[in-house]
């Protein structure tokens, strides 16, 4: 519960909070047109080695989108440090 506390005093971002921009993201492909996310999954957790929390996410959008597009859009919305890797194409795995 005391990685709780110390979270929040660093406003990092709660689930909901992440959900949220989930639902509302949409960003400009490479074709120029917008596109949106279809399917999402992630978790929060520690660093294996460094301990340091963060989201692990995996994202699957409508047409195939630049990894500065996809940083630009979390680093607006969040305002934290991201760290995007693109995948082509999608595969949906387990997490844990």
């Amino acid at each position: 519960m005391q990685i709780y506390f110390e979270l929040k005093e660093l406003n990092f971002p709660e689930k909901l909070e992440i959900e949220k921009v989930l639902k509302q993201f949409e960003i400009i492909n490479l074709n120029g047109t917008s596109t949106s996310l279809e399917d999402f999954q992630g978790q929060f957790e520690l660093g294996k080695d460094s301990n340091i929390p963060h989201y692990q996410l995996a994202l699957k959008t409508d047409t195939i989108c630049t990894r500065p597009k996809v940083l630009e859009y979390f680093q607006e919305c969040l305002q934290a440090h991201i760290n995007v890797e693109v995948q082509f194409p999608f595969e949906k795995k387990s997490i844990v």
